[in-house]
């Protein structure tokens, strides 16, 4: 009974592996190896050309992905506090009643994301404040 599962089993992986190796244009293939297989080339190549920068190239690539951080950081505290603004100039707590407990909710998650927002809106200074005094005396160390 083990040696019929078996040789099934390695009957089905033949068949499977014909299908596979086919080239048949009836078959839709929806694997997604082929798009995970090109985004580690992705992955590789922008490893590759990052390795040939120079300490100050590498400097203002880090810059500009924090300040790029920074802006992403104030636009969501922006969009925060405008859609408080909008809540409460519209009173939609009074208006729809059956949604007062689930905007008090999003009310209390936007508190909790606006600190974390805060936090993190200035941890990104600091560090990029130490990192640009670190290159800044760099040549001396």
């Amino acid at each position: 009974m083990y040696k019929k599962a078996v040789l099934e089993q390695e009957q089905s992986a033949k068949e499977l592996q014909t299908l596979i190796s086919s080239n048949d244009p009836n078959i839709i293939r929806s694997d997604i190896s082929e798009y995970l297989v090109n985004l580690v080339n992705l992955v590789d190549n922008i490893k590759d050309y990052i390795y040939i920068f120079s300490p100050e190239q590498f400097i203002i690539l880090f810059n500009l992905s924090g300040y790029t951080l920074l802006g992403m950081t104030m636009t969501s505290i922006t969009l925060m506090i405008i859609g408080q603004e909008l809540i409460n100039s519209f009173q939609l707590e009074l208006k729809y009643p059956r949604f007062a407990e689930y905007i008090k909710f999003q009310l209390t998650l936007r508190k909790l994301y606006l600190s974390f927002y805060i936090v993190y809106f200035y941890l990104l200074i600091i560090i990029l404040i130490s990192v640009n005094i670190f290159m800044f005396f760099y040549a001396y160390i």
